[in-house]
């Protein structure tokens, strides 16, 4: 318990550190969102990887086939769709595709970097370096010319660049207390409805929100993440319920008890 607990409180000061880095205004200078006409970004591979290895609503939440993804040969497609977005260059579309291109991108390097070092029972396990606990911090992706680490996509180009704070529950971290990776890719044209469904869903399930006794349970992520929600408890509260089903969110607004926070970090394999 004592080691969790370490863990834990470990993982909460170096994502509270993400986002902070002196190169931000750098980053999302380079990856601004913009209004061009450009086409859509096709990604049928990710799709299909999905299709294939995703295993939605597996013993309460969507879980990934890894060791079928890790068998020989089985990477192939992954690893077409990120060589191929690695290719595009983000600012010649619009914004709203860009969003979609960088959660998708987020969510297949994950995945690839969870299939890189099975087996392996948490993403706490891994990282380049002797004191990381996780990958987020690693090289993962290059894109216009930039080296990219998943630190970089989530908390210097998506949540500077479109401030939207259902991010969240559309970026996966290969963890069971983490929003669903959901079964259908992003695209320009389903991104409202996909952040939409991924906040609502989350909300409603136990790993989200869950009433024990007079307290209410509710993820790290709206700890982690607190600014990006509102500027005190009561107020992340009354946000979260925005975007929940009309039950949850009667019972975030109510609640008027001791709030706490709960994470698992277990990975989110089907095996």
């Amino acid at each position: 318990m004592m080691r969790a607990s370490f863990v834990s409180l470990l993982v909460t000061l170096l994502i509270a550190g993400c986002g902070n880095n002196d190169s931000t205004d750098d980053l999302a200078e380079q990856f601004r969102a913009n209004t061009a006409d450009g086409s859509r970004i096709d990604h049928s591979d990710w799709q299909q990887v999905l299709n294939d290895y995703l295993v939605p609503s597996y013993a309460g939440l969507n879980r990934v086939d890894y060791a079928g993804l890790a068998t020989a040969g089985s990477t192939g497609q992954l690893d077409r769709y990120l060589t191929a977005m690695s290719a595009v260059d983000p600012e010649m579309h619009p914004a709203d595709e860009q969003m979609a291109y960088w959660i998708n991108v987020y969510n297949a390097l994950t995945v690839r970097r969870i299939v890189e070092d099975w087996p392996v029972e948490s993403i706490l396990e891994l990282g380049d370096s002797a004191l990381a606990r996780g990958p987020w911090g690693d090289p993962a992706i290059t894109v216009n010319g930039r080296t990219l680490s998943l630190d970089d996509i989530e908390h210097r180009i998506l949540r500077v660049i479109w401030e939207e704070p259902r991010i969240h529950f559309a970026v996966n971290c290969a963890s069971v207390g983490c929003p669903d990776l959901q079964p259908i890719a992003f695209t320009g044209a389903n991104l409202e409805s996909q952040l939409r469904l991924g906040a609502r869903n989350y909300l409603a399930s136990p790993r989200g929100v869950v009433r024990e006794g007079d307290a209410l349970l509710v993820s790290s992520l709206f700890q982690w993440y607190a600014d990006d929600f509102g500027d005190s408890p009561e107020a992340v509260l009354d946000r979260l319920a925005d975007f929940a089903d009309q039950n949850t969110a009667k019972r975030l607004r109510s609640h008027d008890g001791p709030l706490r926070y709960a994470y698992d970090w277990s990975l989110n394999a089907t095996q």
